[in-house]
């Protein structure tokens, strides 16, 4: 087993390969989020995220796989409630339709943190009033993703990327949506 590994990286190698930097925000889930004491929703959050993308490839039909790990930072829109940030694995591809012009398709894993003082809150829930309960202590969820993006190339080393992200999306209840808007800056370096 542990041959087959060293031998599938060794053929990943062997690829052109290079790296990259990717900075940008994730957006919480659409209409899910509630930001304020009236019941609104937003649609824009500034939840800023640093990654690092390697691309390997082409393979076929000039497919290249871009894997990509990152951090996010939430911001919590209720002042001092808890604190929030995620760490991200993107199993994505790119798929040139132009010289400048790529599709990035694809699935992705989320592991989230929160950790707050715990307590309660009166909150409006529509036409009533509900008592929601502030997080407590440590917890983390996981979730999957599928991914579908485009990447315009703006020059030889930088990108601008947008992607939409669907979470749970065989559960009709629980699923939602995200996107995500960042720049990428291609390093010099090979793999790593």
């Amino acid at each position: 087993m542990e041959r087959a590994r060293i031998g599938i990286f060794l053929f990943l190698l062997s690829f052109q390969s290079f790296g990259a930097i990717t900075v940008g925000t994730l957006n919480p889930p659409l209409k899910k989020i509630q930001v304020d004491d009236d019941g609104n929703t937003s649609s824009f959050a500034l939840d800023p995220f640093i990654g690092y993308q390697i691309s390997m490839g082409p393979f076929w039909l000039n497919h290249t796989f871009q894997p990509e790990l990152g951090f996010v930072y939430h911001q919590v829109d209720m002042q001092n409630e808890y604190t929030k940030f995620s760490s991200y694995l993107l199993y994505d591809f790119s798929w040139p339709i132009f010289s400048s012009f790529k599709v990035l398709y694809g699935l992705g894993n989320f592991i989230t943190w929160m950790y707050g003082n715990g307590g309660a809150v009166v909150r409006n829930n529509g036409g009533s009033y509900s008592t929601f309960y502030k997080p407590q202590g440590s917890s983390f969820s996981f979730n999957t993703s599928t991914n579908l993006g485009l990447e315009f190339e703006a020059s030889s080393k930088f990108s601008v990327l947008g992607k939409a992200l669907i979470f749970d999306i065989i559960n009709t209840k629980k699923r939602t949506f995200r996107y995500l808007v960042s720049l990428k800056y291609k390093t010099d370096s090979g793999l790593f």
